[in-house]
C-alpha cells in the first residue's frame, strides 16, 4: 500500500512523472544553472582578495609617494626659513648702517649750518 502511495505522489499511473516530480526537476535544473551563473560570474570577476590586494598595494604606493614629497616640501621649507632669517640679519644689518649714516650725515649739516 505504501509504494502504491510513493508511486501515486511521484508518477502518474502511466508511469509519466507526476506534478510533483515535473516541479522537483524544474527546480533541479533550475538550481544547477543558478550554479554554473554563479560558477561563471567568479571565473570573470577573478579572485576578490587579488583586486582587493591591488586597490591596497595602489594606496601604499600613493601614500609612499606623498611622505616623499611631503620631506621633500619639508626641506624645502626649511631651507627657506633658513634663507629668510640670513636675508633678515643682512637686512638689519644694512638698516642699522643706513641709519648711523644718516645720522652721521646729519650731524654733518648741522655742524656746516651752525
Amino acid at each position: 500500500m505504501l509504494d502504491s502511495l510513493t508511486l501515486d505522489m511521484d508518477d502518474l499511473p502511466s508511469g509519466e512523472p507526476g506534478p510533483v516530480m515535473r516541479a522537483r526537476r524544474r527546480l533541479e535544473t533550475a538550481f544547477s544553472t543558478l550554479v554554473l551563473a554563479v560558477e561563471a560570474l567568479r571565473e570573470q570577476a577573478g579572485p576578490p582578495i587579488d583586486l582587493k590586494q591591488e586597490v591596497v598595494d595602489g594606496f601604499q604606493r600613493e601614500i609612499s609617494a606623498l611622505r616623499d614629497e611631503n620631506e621633500r616640501l619639508n626641506a624645502l621649507l626649511t631651507e627657506s626659513e633658513q634663507q629668510y632669517e640670513a636675508i633678515k640679519a643682512v637686512t638689519r644689518t644694512v638698516s642699522t648702517r643706513l641709519n648711523d649714516s644718516v645720522g652721521r650725515l646729519q650731524t654733518i649739516l648741522e655742524d656746516d649750518h651752525a
